[in-house]
């Protein structure tokens, strides 16, 4: 999870398992990046160049994960 993270920071983006194609090439994903919306543009990504094999560990449980930090950094930040 934290690899896929940090290719996704660094903008080297993440490569499909059987595809040749990359999701989030030359993108630096942030902190306050609007999760959900990259999900859905994982889902569509996926949608155009073939299933995804890893049942979802190569973007979707990686963002999931982001997702849940930027809501404890949020509640953190309430207090």
């Amino acid at each position: 999870v934290v690899g896929q993270l940090a290719r996704l920071v660094a903008g080297e983006g993440v490569e499909h398992k059987t595809e040749d194609a990359s999701f989030m090439v030359g993108e630096r994903l942030r902190l306050d990046a609007d999760v959900m919306e990259l999900k859905q543009r994982a889902k569509d990504w996926f949608a155009r160049v073939g299933h995804d094999t890893s049942n979802g560990w190569l973007i979707t449980h990686p963002l999931s994960k982001l997702y849940l930090f930027q809501q404890h950094l949020a509640e953190e930040a309430a207090e």
